[in-house]
């Protein structure tokens, strides 16, 4: 796992990966063994792992889409499998489809009635697993022609994000909607659940209702999603079931004669997402 803002196998994120990964390693009788990179070791850390021949392959999480070290990774073994990576290198890799993800959001939103639909981006990081994100929101709205008010949109292409967001990031986000008044959107799609729970929170204490005056849906379907108030609608993404498909892609992949295969087969099908609706989303009020 690459070190980063964010980046921990004690996180959420992490944590319920490396659980499906140790469920298919049960299954076929492997060993697992964790490496952090969270810290201050370097990603050579991997790479010589597998020159001393103490793993047979290598699960990464958190690579970023420009790091420069896969090459060299790559260069010397093939048994590597990752999740959610969006770069250039031949890395086999199960991802989930962001785009279809969003784009389900402003569907459910448009199904109960709402045309009047925003968007706000995680605010925590930025990659091409974001963008995506951000493209399944816009594409969908110009396949449903609804209207798209630069002022109902945060996310790069208004606000790049600096690093991990705070509270008061998604205070000002939600101070500049109610801001728009009677011109603000009756709905939000968000990049992440912890942006649906942060705009949400501010405009529960600022007087606007959640679902009432302001529909909000997350990204992602994290448990708080099931306790938070109201319980948050939002997209799942089956972390554990993709942790779980990439452990198996890699025990396959230690099962051949060493070939290329970085190279010689693409990646499986792209992760659908899942809606689950709950008490955030319902139909605007007249």
């Amino acid at each position: 796992m690459e070190k980063g803002e964010g980046t921990s196998i004690s996180y959420p994120y992490e944590s319920t990966i490396i659980c499906g990964v140790e469920q298919a390693c049960q299954q076929h009788e492997y060993d697992l063994l964790i490496i952090s990179l969270s810290g201050k070791a370097a990603p050579q850390v991997c790479l010589n792992k597998m020159i001393e021949r103490r793993v047979d392959g290598l699960i990464l999480l958190h690579v970023l889409h420009d790091a420069t070290w896969i090459d060299s990774l790559l260069a010397r073994q093939d048994h590597v499998v990752t999740v959610n990576y969006y770069g250039p290198a031949p890395l086999l890799s199960v991802n989930f489809d962001n785009k279809a993800a969003t784009a389900m959001a402003v569907r459910h939103l448009y199904e109960l009635g709402h045309r009047r639909i925003g968007y706000v981006g995680s605010l925590m990081m930025w990659g091409p697993g974001e963008q995506l994100r951000s493209d399944g929101y816009h594409e969908a709205m110009a396949q449903l022609n609804l209207p798209i008010d630069p002022l109902w949109v945060v996310d790069d292409r208004t606000a790049p994000p600096t690093g991990m967001a705070s509270e008061h990031e998604y205070d000002a986000v939600a101070h500049h909607m109610i801001q728009l008044g009677n011109a603000r959107p009756t709905a939000i799609v968000c990049g992440s659940d912890w942006a649906a729970i942060g705009l949400t929170r501010y405009f529960r204490r600022h007087g606007l209702e959640v679902p009432g005056d302001m529909s909000v849906i997350g990204h992602d379907d994290k448990q708080i999603c099931r306790y938070f108030d109201p319980p948050m609608s939002s997209i799942h993404q089956p972390l554990e079931a993709m942790g779980r498909k990439a452990a198996e892609l890699l025990i396959q992949r230690t099962s051949k004669p060493k070939q290329n295969t970085s190279k010689a087969h693409g990646n499986p099908p792209l992760v659908a997402p899942k809606l689950v609706q709950r008490e955030s989303t319902a139909p605007p009020r007249p």
